[in-house]
This record gives C-alpha cells, sequence and structure tokens, in this order.
C-alpha cells in the first residue's frame, strides 16, 4: 500500500506549491500503521496559534501557510475560532470568497459527564489526513503594524455520535465540516457561491464514518484539534 499525504515542493526560484495527496482504499494495515505514525507526530493546535492552511492565491496557485486560528474580537483578547454554516449569509459573507482547507489528523471534543470534562479524540476512518473547511480574512491590529491573517473553522449540526461527545457549551451538538476531496477545486476557487453551495461541499458526515476514543488528559492541557507534520 502507498499513501501519499499532503506536502510542499519548493522550486528553484524559492516558490512553494502544495501538492495534493491521494489515498489508497483503507485497510486494516492503513488504520493500525499508517494513523498510528501519523497521530504519534501530530502538533496539537489551540486558538490564536498558527495553524497550516491550504488556500489557492490570486495566481492560481494552491499554497500552504500559517495562519492564526481565530479572528480577533475588537477590544478584547478573545477570538471567535468557529463560523456556524447556517450563518454564512449573514455577518460571515463578507468572508465567504476566502475559503480554505485546514488539514488534520484528528480532532477533539470534550464530552461532560456527571459535571466532569471528558477529552475525545474523533478522526475519519478514510482519510489519513482529512481537511476542513475554513474561512479567512486579515485584521491590522494597530496603525502601521503587520496585518494578521486569521481564519476560523466551519460548523455544522453534529450527527448522532458527536451529539453524544459534543454535549455541553454554547456550541454543543456541532462538528466541525469535511470537505471531501471531490469538491477541493470547487471550494478553493474563487467564485461567489450562494449559500446552499456551502451545504453540497460541506455535506454532513455520519457516524460510522469517524472514530473516537477518550484520552486520559486534564482537558486544561488539550488543544483542539492536531496538523499534521
Amino acid at each position: 500500500m502507498c499513501n501519499k499525504f499532503a506536502q510542499i515542493v519548493t522550486h528553484a526560484d524559492g516558490t512553494q506549491r502544495w501538492i495534493r495527496p491521494n489515498f489508497d482504499p483503507p485497510t486494516r494495515d492503513f488504520d493500525v500503521a499508517v494513523r498510528y505514525e501519523l497521530m504519534k507526530s501530530a502538533v496539537e493546535r489551540f486558538p490564536k496559534q498558527q495553524i497550516e492552511v491550504v488556500y489557492r492565491a490570486k495566481s492560481g496557485i494552491e499554497k500552504l501557510n500559517s495562519f492564526q486560528w481565530g479572528l480577533p474580537k475588537s477590544g478584547t483578547s478573545a477570538v471567535i475560532t468557529n463560523t456556524r454554516i447556517e450563518n454564512i449569509k449573514g455577518f460571515w459573507s463578507r468572508f465567504s470568497n476566502n475559503r480554505v482547507l485546514i488539514p488534520i489528523t484528528n480532532f477533539f471534543e470534550f464530552k461532560e459527564e456527571s459535571g466532569l470534562k471528558k477529552p475525545h479524540s474523533i478522526w475519519f476512518k478514510d482519510f489519513p489526513i482529512a481537511y476542513m473547511a475554513g474561512i479567512a480574512g486579515s485584521f491590522q491590529p494597530e496603525e502601521n503594524s503587520d496585518p494578521i491573517r486569521w481564519v476560523t473553522i466551519i460548523t455544522q449540526e453534529a450527527n448522532s455520535l458527536m451529539r453524544q461527545i459534543h454535549n455541553h457549551g454554547e456550541n454543543r451538538f456541532r462538528q466541525p465540516c469535511l470537505v471531501r476531496p471531490e469538491y477541493w477545486d470547487s471550494w478553493l476557487g474563487n467564485l461567489n457561491y450562494s449559500e446552499d453551495s456551502f451545504f453540497q461541499f460541506c455535506k454532513g458526515y455520519l457516524s460510522d464514518e469517524i472514530s473516537v476514543q477518550e484520552i486520559e488528559v486534564p482537558g486544561s492541557q488539550m488543544g483542539l484539534f492536531s496538523n499534521p507534520t
């Protein structure tokens, strides 16, 4: 079996290009060996950190670069990390053409039981590296300062298994949107899509498409997803 993953190739002139991954059909060997190695080397990411993002530049070339996870809230130190897909036609419509893909090996959610929040790792059975939907923009914190490029993760209504896990808080019963390979071209394109198109490109995934494992780590030490390295 040969699995190929997203990577950056540097050309002689110094420019870089993202090389699209392709995947063999999932097998038992893939589940045990490849995913173990990927997740062992993955790096957990937290809000306000730099995360790897795939986007299509004005030149038409797809690139991988680092953006801050979260749109800064004016007048506070907080950031907005998620965008509900149902709200794309509202405040977020001004950024709806800035669509990006966020590569992950797995993501984390916390299940509340008897007042305790227990972290769980979730990954997609069919993809060693999955690509979440995101929208991006830039923010200039002070005059004459360098702009901060930010990204938020688009979320949707959770499937039945995710509803059991992500069962508390203001954003309970939500899950990150997955963009499947057949929609990468459209998602990264520069067309102005309607809200209905967002739902088409970010179709929900079923409970049997993901695997879940409870993690014996204090919640305060957990990131919210892992970028492949």
